[in-house]
């Protein structure tokens, strides 16, 4: 890993273009716009130290943690970790496996993700939350804090462990290709990942939707990343839901009405409006937007926006919309800046062309 801010600040001394740092970051050399040929070597900051770090997520501690406690490439990865994220249940860290898998890592820090969290530490998601509350509870649920105090001779209460505050953050970063990859260690979390995936899964698919109480699940291979899918839900009364997900344009989809992911807002709309749905709700939208994006259609009946924690029912479709113009006017000042910085790119994109 390396220091984005000083990678950059190199880069923009050395008079090389933003977008060809990313090519820096795959170990290529580039062109400075003097034409300059700037190697990798010449911007990479190895003044930092390596930092090791594991996310592991754990179902059922019998089956995954039998698995890494007897995997010996991942326990020599586990002893040099400096940090290590755990998804779990609270009652698994009671079990001896656990306890054993915590007890091979003590110099590292542990943070817990798990159901009984006491507090909420991302205030910038809380403050927007409780903003939306405000304008309509019906829909925008508020995450409130849990806390509990109390005195436990229970173990798994007693790890000193260090809590972490989490904030939002936007970063660049480098990574060198120094042979610090672990041989093995893909495969061998791929072999885990395989534990999971030879289980009877097919046997719960009808009992699953049974307790959605819906028809049909259709998953749609599309073009993104690896295992990609769209998602189309049919309900009980026949009303279908189309979730695009996160993907380029792409035909995959046509069968059940064709969508877009990684689309603009314009090119949704505009799919949204060639299979006749009855209504659009825009989301996933870029970080650069931060509250609330810039949408010239917001005036429409039948779009609205989706926003983190949501609750909606398809009765409630039609109410949606109203929300717009009260949204306009609680980020007015938001809105006015990216209407802006889009007018400035696009007059600098002319420019360019």
């Amino acid at each position: 890993m390396f220091n984005c801010h000083e990678v950059f600040k190199d880069c923009a001394t050395i008079l090389v273009p933003r977008e060809s740092v990313s090519k820096l970051g795959q170990n290529q050399s580039v062109l400075n716009i003097e034409g300059k040929l700037i190697h990798p070597e010449d911007v990479k900051n190895f003044d930092n130290p390596q930092q090791n770090f594991m996310i592991f997520q754990c179902f059922e501690p019998n089956i995954y943690l039998k698995q890494v406690l007897n995997n010996s490439l991942i326990n020599r990865f586990l002893k040099k970790c400096e940090v290590i994220v755990h998804f779990t249940k609270s009652r698994y860290l009671k079990d001896p496996l656990y306890q054993d898998f915590l007890a091979q890592t003590p110099s590292a820090k542990h943070l817990l993700i798990k159901e009984t969290n006491p507090s909420l530490s991302n205030r910038s998601s809380c403050r927007f939350q409780f903003q939306l509350n405000h304008l309509d509870s019906k829909y925008q649920y508020i995450f409130r804090s849990n806390p509990a105090a109390f005195d436990s001779s229970d173990p798994s209460h007693g790890l000193s462990l260090e809590r972490v505050p989490k904030q939002l953050t936007l970063n660049d970063a480098l990574r060198y290709n120094d042979g610090s990859e672990r041989d093995g260690l893909e495969e061998s979390v791929k072999n885990l990942r395989a534990k999971q995936s030879s289980l009877p899964a097919n046997q719960y698919k009808s009992a699953i939707i049974k307790d959605l109480r819906v028809k049909k699940i259709d998953l749609i291979p599309v073009k993104h990343c690896a295992f990609a899918y769209g998602l189309a839900i049919t309900s009980n009364n026949n009303f279908r839901y189309v979730y695009s997900g996160d993907t380029e344009p792409c035909d995959s989809l046509l069968k059940f009405a064709r969508t877009n992911f990684h689309s603009t807002q314009s090119e949704a709309i505009e799919v949204s409006r060639l299979m006749r749905a009855k209504f659009t709700i825009l989301t996933h939208f870029s970080q650069r937007y931060g509250k609330l994006p810039y949408i010239a259609e917001m005036n429409r009946s039948n779009i609205g926006i989706a926003f983190d924690n949501m609750r909606l029912d398809p009765t409630d479709l039609p109410r949606i919309p109203l929300l717009n113009e009260p949204l306009k006017v609680m980020y007015a000042k938001h809105l006015e800046r990216i209407r802006l910085r889009a007018e400035t790119y696009q007059r600098k994109y002319s420019h360019e062309n």
